[in-house]
């Protein structure tokens, strides 16, 4: 489902990139009614809010998905250190850095461990979008590509 999402939000961002290029060279002599005026700045809207709403769902589900990986990290570490033996750990380790371990791996996963999964698949999604769309209209980029990919992973 998240794959998806960037998937279809990257999609629409480069169809309302397509679709405001097309706009925006229009030939300004050409005398457009008002009623196309509005269904084209309704039918943007439309775009861009099922682009924001993708992004709100999106945004959501990494959430859910953090919290349970921050509980789950967090029930690891509890219970690693629960099962520590005493003399060995508990009596040379000081408490300010068992916390900080605690805190700085929950910290660690909520922020940087998320940010760098959204960028890769941005990327990913990103990049594959750019291809299928070139392949579209040149179906000879397709050899390329499968050339590109064959000296990719050749070497």
């Amino acid at each position: 489902m998240l794959v998806l999402s960037f998937f279809i939000t990257s999609l629409l961002s480069k169809f309302r990139d397509y679709e405001v290029k097309n706009l925006s060279t229009m030939n300004p002599n050409e005398e457009t009614n008002e009623t196309s005026a509005i269904s084209n700045i309704v039918y943007h809207f439309k775009l861009a809010l099922l682009h924001n709403i993708l992004d709100v769902v999106r945004w959501l589900f990494m959430v859910w998905l953090g919290a349970n990986m921050s509980r789950d990290l967090h029930n690891r570490l509890l219970n690693r250190v629960m099962k520590a033996p005493v003399n060995l750990y508990f009596d040379v380790t000081p408490l300010g850095k068992l916390t900080k371990h605690f805190t700085y791996d929950i910290g660690r996963c909520d922020r940087a461990f998320f940010w760098h999964i959204n960028w890769v698949f941005e990327s990913v999604a990103d990049c594959l979008i750019k291809i299928c769309v070139a392949i579209y209209f040149s179906a000879w980029m397709g050899v390329v590509v499968v050339i590109n990919m064959f000296m990719l992973y050749r070497v």
